[in-house]
């Protein structure tokens, strides 16, 4: 049988040989971090990752936060259009009319009542259109909550 001192001998050499490759492995692993690290893109660390993904919440805020301030001229444009648009059939209409009253060459299928007061009534509609394209309002059932003026001090 061996003796206690040999039994403390053969302990401290395991020890030490576990020490020893304990040492060993901590040198293997922090070289090979080095190596992996230097090895590493800047395209696969996570810092990457996390400013990407910072940059892409960002923008998505803004996509949706920016367009919300001009829901209300969206929303708008489409009336703002037409009636703009009836300005214009109504300048015609009333360039056609006077015509028709000045010339008074008898092939108008109107007679001169029917004419000025054609005349007087595309007057009224083309003020009110205009008025409402310019600074908003109520034409007949229809409102325009944004005049033209509101979106450019240059319009008129």
């Amino acid at each position: 049988a061996a003796s206690h001192f040999e039994l403390i001998d053969t302990l401290h050499r395991k020890t030490r040989e576990e020490s020893a490759y304990r040492t060993v492995q901590l040198d293997l692993h922090v070289n090979l971090y080095r190596v992996v690290m230097t090895q590493n893109l800047w395209h696969t660390r996570t810092l990457t990752y996390l400013v990407a993904l910072m940059l892409i919440l960002f923008l998505s805020e803004f996509c949706f936060l920016y367009p919300v301030r001009k829901v209300g001229d969206l929303i708008n444009m489409a009336t703002t259009i037409n009636y703009a648009s009836r300005r214009n059939y109504l300048a015609q209409a009333l360039s056609y009319f006077t015509r028709e009253l000045v010339l008074d060459d008898g092939f108008a299928r109107n007679n001169k009542y029917q004419t000025a007061s054609a005349i007087d009534f595309l007057v009224n509609e083309l003020e009110k259109s205009d008025l409402a394209v310019r600074i908003g309002g109520n034409v007949g059932a229809i409102r325009i909550t944004k005049g033209a003026n509101d979106h450019s001090e240059l319009h008129n």
